[in-house]
């Protein structure tokens, strides 16, 4: 993570997952690293990991086991935070496997007091991530899970069933977040965030294509970005994907807005229905100065890039009716300006299985920084290059040449968190 440029770009949490511990705790209560996996101890691992660099985060689970089967937290509670503590572990991960609802909801606002109160007395903060609705949440938003009360409670919180390592799953986890969104994004901002789960590419489930969308989607829902692999043996490509400094930059937005999918198919399809499959979709949010990130996605599998058609007038995202740069996050040379007008479409083409990704930035903002007249624009034809078929988009770009690449990465206070 170190030596890679992980850590660099914001990814600056080491978490140990479930099964660390032994499988039973000690004769005083505590919790005992697995002797054989961890030999010189969980201290010491803390020690040599903040030693890079890097914070340190742990696994446990508010219940009599945990998933995988070891000594759960119930009963434990403050046993377990001040161990924690000791280590100096400064993210804490809290399962909800063997409990109930009731116990729960005790329980997490109780190691809530207990992490805060170690912080008045002077102790690094914890992350503290909450599972509570990943086990009550419905396929449509179960009403009893209160989004105030976790965010009042928690830093960030699994909202549904865990991902794996398959592009299925990713599309199952776009699909709930869309259908229940109105319920979750008024909840997300700086200190409490919804949690999709990891990122999975750079394993062996997604191509490039579909790691950009599942990292674009992730961006606008302003998620938590946990690597769910072995960054030592992710491949030059996808490696590139999930450090594109822009990505990060859209996720780590000052502003903290969770964004939305704003519509599906095409104007009249704009939600999913038995009539509209949202094979095509588009998700946007709002970012500080007046800037947009947008990610036009197309799910279908086969065939030449596909014609989308959006109209901004959503109620979802004001955006104003306004000159923009259009500027596509992994084609740096990528970059057009457009006049949104509510009352016209925005017309592209996307190839199958990949997405789009823009930063969308007022065209005065610019203009002004880098002293360029505005309206000095030509008709043009714009051709993503990647893409095989002809694609073409009438579009005005000024005829100025703007330095992008070194926009600055993590923007936010908000904690990347690594493997």
């Amino acid at each position: 993570m170190v030596e890679n440029g992980w850590l660099d770009l914001g990814y600056n949490y080491l978490i140990i997952d479930d099964c660390w511990p032994e499988k039973s705790r000690n004769s005083t209560g505590y919790l005992v690293p697995d002797k054989d996996r961890f030999p010189s101890g969980m201290d010491n691992l803390a020690k040599y990991v903040r030693s890079k660099g890097l914070k340190f985060g742990i696994y446990g689970d508010y219940g009599t086991l945990t998933c995988g089967g070891y000594p759960g937290t119930y009963g434990f509670e403050q046993q377990d935070v001040d161990l924690f503590t000791e280590w100096g572990v400064e993210y804490y991960k809290l399962d909800g496997c063997y409990s109930n609802q009731e116990e729960q909801q005790l329980g997490y606002p109780m190691v809530s007091a207990m992490l805060l109160e170690k912080q008045q007395l002077g102790y690094p903060g914890m992350v503290y991530s909450c599972s509570y609705p990943a086990y009550w949440e419905g396929s449509n938003h179960n009403l009893n899970v209160d989004y105030q009360w976790l965010a009042n409670n928690c830093n960030l919180w699994r909202n549904y069933g865990d991902i794996n390592d398959s592009f299925e799953d990713v599309k199952d986890i776009m699909a709930w977040f869309a259908r229940n969104q109105i319920y979750l994004a008024p909840y997300a901002g700086p200190g409490h965030w919804n949690d999709p789960d990891m990122l999975v590419g750079g394993n062996f489930g997604l191509s490039h294509d579909q790691n950009k969308i599942q990292v674009s989607v992730w961006a606008i829902l302003a998620a938590p970005l946990l690597l769910g692999n072995d960054p030592r043996d992710v491949n030059q490509y996808d490696v590139e994907i999930m450090q594109n400094k822009d990505i990060i930059a859209i996720d780590q937005d000052p502003l903290g807005k969770q964004g939305y999918r704003i519509q599906c198919d095409n104007p009249a399809c704009a939600e999913a229905s038995s009539s509209c499959y949202c094979n095509m979709q588009a998700w946007m949010r709002e970012l500080q100065d007046g800037e947009y990130a947008l990610s036009i996605v197309n799910l279908n599998i086969y065939g030449q890039p596909n014609q989308y058609i959006l109209n901004f007038n959503t109620v979802l995202i004001d955006i104003p009716e306004q000159e923009y740069v259009f500027r596509e996050v992994f084609q740096a040379q990528d970059e057009f300006s457009y006049t949104i007008d509510h009352s016209e479409n925005f017309v592209t083409y996307v190839p199958v299985n990949s997405c789009y990704t823009y930063i969308l930035s007022p065209a005065t903002k610019f203009a002004t920084l880098k002293n360029i007249p505005v309206h000095q624009n030509a008709e043009i034809e714009i051709n993503h290059k990647e893409n095989t078929g002809r694609k073409k988009i009438s579009r005005r770009k000024n005829d100025w040449e703007a330095d992008f690449l070194n926009r600055p990465g993590p923007r936010s206070k908000k904690v990347q968190f690594g493997l």
